[in-house]
């Protein structure tokens, strides 16, 4: 596999030494990359554990697992899709990612699949998918709303794995029209819509601290990874940025509270709720609470 010109990496595969990790976003310690281990040594987990698996790097506060490309073994979400689809299918997550792929694969040509299915689609038991650059996130969100529409995916009602009760709350505000999560033929499936199409090098992230932000959702751009949002409040307006999908798809005019890392990335000042913090929705647009 090529080393050099990787293409877009969110959600690659990787597998060193006894750790099975995903490439998460698109700012990288080139020629290194920022994973999140999901396998340590056969045992899965949703917390990173840096000092167990990568030496820190400078461009964050924070440790963060890294891997190197020429010394991992690293999968394409585009050559996991076409694994899953020339391979063995016996199970529904199988079936279900499958179907959805093609579905996708319509609307955009070509649709990557990351999470279980890409290292173990035996056992998966959901569907994890990617789609890349900004176009084609465009066409497959509305290729999602229409499968929604047409009833052949449903809302997935059910929280994820290690949510906490406010993300339980703001889910169950917003699951109804959520296309991102959803379910087709009752398997859960999550897509990651992710602008950038190659790596670049990470700026400095410094923290400055806790942060909260009040108002009502101004502008966004609420289904990408990552998403923006803009918040108007008595303060002026802050902008937030999450790369999580439980707080995504949150609908302009909503009025909403976040509280989570305030950073300095490229001289702007940024609030993010991933590490820690929270989101919280008081009124949706037709709820009266908000504004448009």
């Amino acid at each position: 596999m090529p080393r050099r010109g990787l293409g877009p990496v969110e959600g690659w595969l990787v597998r060193t030494g006894g750790v099975v990790g995903f490439v998460k976003g698109c700012f990288h310690p080139l020629p290194r990359l920022v994973y999140t281990p999901r396998l340590l040594h056969g045992r899965k987990t949703w917390a990173p554990r840096p000092q167990a698996v990568a030496a820190m790097t400078r461009c964050f506060d924070f440790p963060v697992p890294v891997a190197d490309p020429e010394a991992a073994d690293l999968v394409s979400p585009l050559e996991a899709a076409e694994n899953l689809m020339r391979g063995e299918c016996s199970t529904r997550a199988c079936r279900a990612g499958r179907l959805l792929v093609s579905l996708l694969e319509a609307a955009v040509g070509e649709v990557g699949v990351t999470g279980g299915l890409a290292y173990s689609p035996r056992s998966a038991g959901d569907v994890d998918l990617v789609v890349y650059g900004w176009r084609a996130a465009e066409r497959a969100y509305e290729a999602l709303r229409e499968l929604r529409e047409r009833g052949i995916t449903e809302p997935h009602l059910a929280g994820g794995h290690g949510w906490s009760r406010s993300d339980e709350a703001l889910h169950s505000r917003l699951a109804a029209q959520r296309l991102l999560f959803g379910r087709l033929n009752g398997v859960e499936y999550n897509v990651r819509l992710v602008p950038c199409t190659r790596p670049v090098p990470c700026t400095r992230v410094r923290s400055l601290g806790r942060g909260r932000a009040a108002g009502v959702v101004c502008s966004a751009v609420g289904y990408t990874t990552p998403a923006y949002y803009r918040v108007c409040g008595d303060q002026g307006a802050v902008l937030v940025v999450t790369h999580r999908l439980r707080y995504m798809e949150i609908p302009v005019g909503s009025r909403v509270e976040v509280e989570g890392s305030l950073q300095e990335v490229c001289g702007m000042r940024v609030l993010t709720p991933d590490h820690g913090g929270r989101v919280s929705v008081a009124a949706l647009p037709g709820d009266g609470g908000g504004v448009g």
